[in-house]
């Protein structure tokens, strides 16, 4: 079981370790987001599960100082019940958070769905999820 206190992967947080301290070779990474091409080297020898569970206990490092850039012409957003630290409720996650991406979208269009921030994809909720993604592609003509 993952230890939320210590690394689940030394060798990832070795990786991110070593990126923390690069100053050249930069994939835009921060905050300990994997970002030089040298500390890719490492990733093939590490066993993947532990991998994918450091790098998912670590996502909120990586998001905290994501700032988004560019343009895209449409984006569909589903959204569920926020995680509690980010936003008190549905509405204020999508008017003070979510609505954010409209800024870097022609045609931004926003959907709530059931489920919690984790949970929109578990199989209580898979349904109702599905149904409002095929309309949107349907609405979308694809």
């Amino acid at each position: 079981m993952p230890n939320a206190k210590g690394p689940v992967c030394p060798e990832v947080d070795q990786c991110l370790e070593a990126d923390s301290e690069a100053d050249a070779g930069g994939w835009g990474g921060r905050s300990g987001a994997i970002k030089t091409r040298g500390s890719l080297a490492c990733l093939p020898t590490i066993p993947i599960a532990p991998w994918w569970t450091s790098l998912a206990l670590n996502s909120h490092v990586i998001a905290r100082d994501y700032e988004p850039s560019g343009r895209v012409p449409v984006l569909e957003v589903f959204y569920g019940d926020p995680i509690a630290d980010v936003a008190p409720s549905k509405a204020e996650w999508l008017e003070k958070k979510l609505s954010g991406w409209a800024d870097f979208v022609d045609d931004a269009r926003f959907h709530e769905v059931q489920g919690h921030h984790y949970t929109l994809l578990a199989p209580e909720n898979i349904d109702l999820f599905a149904r409002t993604f095929v309309a949107r592609l349907a609405g979308r003509r694809l």
